[in-house]
């Protein structure tokens, strides 16, 4: 029998990793949300080709001594050159010593064990470049699946090495009926064997040369499996008391469709078992419809009713050009969030976006068209949480229809928003422009995303966000002019014209209005103010990092014009003014805000400035500006 150890390569010179490693870092936060995402996308892709039954993922946890464990004695002397080559970062010290410390002290720890079942295994020899085994073992980036997949084994194995407290797993499969593979594998930083050699902290435990074990007699005990599938064992996983709970919220969150479809069965611990079956039980019993969804908590809910109620709305008759057959399954309700989730073959829901609405909805959109899939796919994030164009390399063979789904995606989403806004006869007034007011989406020209992309995805509203439809007289829009206008030149005489129409302000010499390009009259002693143009702005919403939602102001316009800069919410011909609470520029400049006026603004030599505002209504317009 060949003597199991652990083993680290020389870097022969070349590159280091430190403690922020590139497949770790993608993958931190709530542990529960991203080790569901990743281990379970990575199942269903694993599934038996027309197999006749759902793939199982099962969570069991287990409490072992390390030195039970194979050959953690010789890792904890790695851990200890770690150290040492570490000593002067304190949070990297602070993980080796705790590390040093439960292996020294055998101080009871726990594994997870994550399992699937009616899936190929870990196929693939050491060397064969196509099989799993080398995509997730031997490699970083890369893929053994195709790109119309969910998981790559690529980044996305990250988050497993991210939910140990040694950065430690061991894997065991049995695949092709009878085949095994067994091996260990730390993710540590590069550390100094010597005052001369470097070693890379990528390590593995089995055969030399960093080969698995593959003859059955070899894996040890406890590792050893008899059904096809795989074993991932997460060493000291950070499991709190209600550990169990928390990751079947967590996999109903992702998977709820795939669980709904019959595709997917978890089971968690002892007690939790998530199917067809029960699901709409479980869903509303971690989840309540009241609850908001937010980036921290996420609610499926709204989702789950959008997809499975049968007076939702259904839009996507046709197949897009890339896209394919797509569907946008929409639900209207009170207190719903004006958002809708993504979703695509692998049944995991993949991003969230909230295009404004004057009505309020929560919405699915699935897509589950093979070509369309395999473009999608190609546009996902590592840590696939995004569709965007960007993502999509040069040299990919869906890199021009990338740019043509994406387009035509924002297209199909706007259109079917459009139709949700549109009033149903005899049930609402309709008046003309108020739906300029609303934010619909639109391109985030400085980071150059659509609305649905990152930014979306990770900043969910959790409120309504759109302009809440309702009758105004024609002496309410005259009031709402009136107070804009009262804020420009609060010292002179407002006079309406016909209802809703123009207004004019007027002013004595000497009480403001001079300095606004004003004109007299013919007796010379009236001046009337008459606004500064801004050649150029644009607006859009979005959420700050306080949760809350804040306008951002992109204005360019003529170098080192200085004016005050009135802000409302519509167009020139419908406008109400807003309370501005904050505005501050990209300088972190804070700027005096007096009622819907923001004082003192001065564009720089390039003409250009950016104001991030803050209103007191939590709801996205669109604005118009005028400088004075």
């Amino acid at each position: 029998m060949t003597q199991l150890h652990w083993e680290f390569a020389n870097t022969g010179g070349g590159d280091r990793t430190g403690d922020n490693d590139p497949v770790v870092t993608p993958f931190r936060g709530n542990i529960y949300y991203v080790l569901a995402r990743e281990s379970i996308q990575n199942i269903i892709d694993a599934a038996i080709p027309n197999g006749k039954e759902p793939v199982k993922a099962s969570f069991t946890l287990r409490s072992v001594y390390p030195k039970d464990l194979p050959g953690f004695e010789e890792l904890q002397t790695y851990f200890e050159m770690c150290l040492n080559t570490y000593k002067r970062k304190p949070q990297v010290v602070k993980f080796y010593e705790s590390a040093i410390f439960k292996i020294k002290h055998n101080n009871p720890i726990d594994v997870l064990v994550i399992s699937d079942y009616n899936t190929v295994g870990l196929t693939g020899e050491d060397n064969d470049d196509e099989g799993n085994y080398v995509a997730l073992m031997k490699s970083v980036g890369n893929s053994s699946k195709s790109t119309g997949e969910g998981g790559s084994f690529g980044l996305g194995k990250g988050a497993y090495f991210v939910a140990s407290a040694f950065r430690t797993v061991f894997i065991s499969s049995v695949y092709e009926k009878n085949k095994v593979v067994f091996q260990g594998k730390a993710r540590l930083a590069s550390f100094k064997q010597d005052e001369e050699n470097w070693i890379q902290g990528n390590g593995s435990y089995g055969l030399p040369h960093q080969k698995a074990v593959r003859a059955p007699d070899e894996i040890p005990v406890s590792f050893r499996r008899d059904e096809q599938g795989l074993d991932y064992h997460i060493i000291g996983f950070k499991a709190d008391e209600n550990w169990e709970t928390q990751l079947a919220k967590a996999v109903i969150n992702w998977f709820w469709y795939a669980i709904l479809k019959g595709q997917l069965v978890v089971d968690i611990g002892d007690s939790i078992k998530i199917s067809s079956d029960n699901l709409d039980e479980l869903i509303h019993e971690y989840f309540n419809i009241a609850d908001r969804d937010t980036k921290d908590e996420p609610n499926p809910l709204p989702y789950y009713y959008a997809y499975t109620d049968k007076d939702h709305q259904l839009f996507g008759d046709e197949p897009l050009p890339v896209l394919g057959k797509v569907s946008l399954y929409v639900l209207e309700r009170d207190g719903f969030p004006n958002t809708i989730a993504y979703i695509r073959k692998t049944g995991m829901v993949i991003q969230k976006s909230s295009p404004g609405s004057m009505k309020k909805y929560a919405a699915t959109f699935i897509c589950e068209d093979e070509y369309g899939n395999k473009v999608l796919r190609a546009m996902e994030s590592e840590t696939h949480t995004e569709w965007s164009k960007d993502n999509v390399k040069e040299e990919s063979a869906y890199y021009h229809d990338a740019k043509i789904a994406d387009a035509e995606l924002r297209k199909f989403i706007r259109n079917s928003v459009n139709e949700i806004n549109k009033a149903q006869e005899g049930n609402v007034s309709t008046i003309g422009g108020l739906e300029e007011f609303l934010s619909l989406p639109v391109d985030d020209e400085e980071n150059g995303k659509s609305v649905y992309g990152e930014r979306a995805s990770e900043e969910i509203s959790a409120e309504e966000t759109g302009y809440e439809m309702s009758i105004i007289s024609e002496e309410e829009k005259i009031e709402a002019t009136k107070q804009k206008m009262e804020v420009i030149n609060n010292t002179g005489d407002i006079k309406p014209g016909a209802p809703g129409g123009p207004l004019t302000v007027i002013s004595t010499p000497g009480k403001g209005g001079s300095d606004g390009g004003g004109t007299e009259d013919e007796n010379g002693s009236i001046k009337v103010v008459v606004p500064k143009i801004i050649n150029f702005y644009r607006t859009y919403a979005t959420k700050g990092a306080d949760g809350k939602l804040i306008h951002k102001i992109i204005i360019k316009n003529t170098p080192n014009l200085d004016a005050d800069i009135v802000v409302n919410a519509g167009t020139e011909d419908s406008v109400a003014p807003i309370s501005i609470i904050k505005a501050v520029d990209e300088s972190g400049r804070a700027y005096k805000a007096s009622g819907n006026v923001i004082k003192g603004v001065k564009i720089l030599a390039d003409g250009l400035l950016r104001i991030t505002a803050t209103f007191n209504s939590d709801e996205r317009y669109s604005l118009n500006l005028t400088a004075i």
